[in-house]
């Protein structure tokens, strides 16, 4: 079993153990850094535990210098709590305006129930490979989450961020809103030769000239995403130029990008992509620059007369499941790959279980 530990940014004084009774504060400086420059890595794992209540503010980056290098089988896990590790309270990194939750050369590094926020124009949380970062919500930044390779992004709500939102391996239950550049969720390829990215049941919520899902690489997978442009001018999937081979675009539904496109295949002619049973609403064009696209299966995509979301209420993330609780139009209900079963189309089609730190990271 991990080890924990406990921080409380609001005590402001320099004092605790690191116990949940008496959890460590600190008159100056960031209490998670000084948690990591004190404890010892444990041979099983150890974790982080921050506070609920107070933002931590860093004072540089978080950085694993003096605690050490996390294994597979010691990982490290930093996250919120309210009273208890492990109950879902949102701990708080606020990184004044110029710092990050590290400096992306960490493996084997979760991040889970904070808030994330404030650090100009760089990276919130930047991590390498086999990481994983759960439930947070980050906004206020340059670039959101950007992790390596097998990593697994699940679950996270961000925002307000100037690049991209999310670039991950695995990208699973993200709602990235309000983008204002670029892609909502970068599904890039990893630094490894075993190059395959997945973004699924995503919902993105853009307007301007946003894009929704890049690929770049070989072998990206996107479906069962939910991607919605409140009038755009962008694409709401992007396959870029520097796209190899292998893009299954599969599941989606795209709606708003009345400027813009569903779908921009940038004329690349490449091979064995496979486009199926996606569904367009108010897209002022489906497949741009399709020409020159050679795939290995491409059926049932379909243009809807109406809208097939409820749209009860606002547009929040707390309200989404309202928001786009789906209609009975078209096919998007049960029409879904495979084999036109009773599975829906969209991101609320199915609900992955809550990771912990016992879990295997990467799909």
């Amino acid at each position: 079993m991990p080890t924990n530990y406990f921080v409380d940014p609001s005590l402001g004084s320099d004092t605790g153990d690191g116990s949940k009774t008496t959890p460590w504060g600190r008159a100056s400086g960031s209490v998670t850094q000084y948690a990591l420059d004190t404890i010892t890595a444990s041979a099983s794992g150890d974790v982080i535990n921050i506070k609920s209540g107070a933002a931590d503010v860093l004072t540089a980056n978080l950085n694993l210098t003096t605690y050490g290098i996390p294994t597979e089988a010691a990982p490290l896990m930093i996250q919120g709590y309210d009273t208890d590790a492990g109950d879902g309270g949102k701990g708080e990194i606020d990184g004044d305006g110029s710092y990050t939750c590290f400096n992306g050369t960490e493996d084997y590094v979760i991040v889970a129930d904070l808030k994330a926020h404030n650090c100009g124009t760089g990276y919130m949380i930047r991590l390498d490979n086999y990481c994983g970062v759960f439930r947070c919500e980050v906004y206020d930044a340059g670039r959101g989450i950007d992790v390596g390779a097998y990593c697994d992004v699940l679950y996270n709500y961000v925002y307000q961020c100037i690049s991209y939102h999310i670039l991950g391996h695995a990208s699973f239950g993200n709602y990235s809103y309000n983008y204002t550049a670029n892609s909502g969720v970068a599904c890039g390829h990893s630094i490894y030769p075993v190059n395959q990215s997945i973004a699924s049941h995503n919902i993105i919520v853009l307007d301007g000239a946003s894009g929704g899902l890049r690929s770049y690489g070989i072998n990206n997978r996107f479906h069962n995403n939910i991607i919605f442009s409140q009038g755009g001018s962008g694409a709401g999937i992007n396959i870029d130029y520097n796209n190899i081979d292998g893009t299954m675009v599969i599941n989606n539904i795209i709606e708003g990008f009345s400027a813009g496109s569903a779908v921009d295949w940038n004329s690349h002619a490449y091979l064995q992509d496979v486009y199926i049973n996606n569904a367009y609403y108010n897209c002022g064009t489906i497949d741009e620059a399709k020409t020159g696209v050679t795939f290995l299966l491409e059926e049932n995509n379909e243009t809807l007369s109406e809208s097939p979301f409820e749209k009860q209420g606002s547009l929040t993330y707390n309200n989404r499941h309202n928001y786009f609780k789906l209609r009975n139009i078209g096919n998007v209900s049960y029409g879904a790959y495979p084999n036109q079963s009773r599975m829906a189309k969209s991101a609320l089609s199915f609900k992955l279980k809550n990771p912990t730190l016992n879990m295997t990271i990467g799909f």
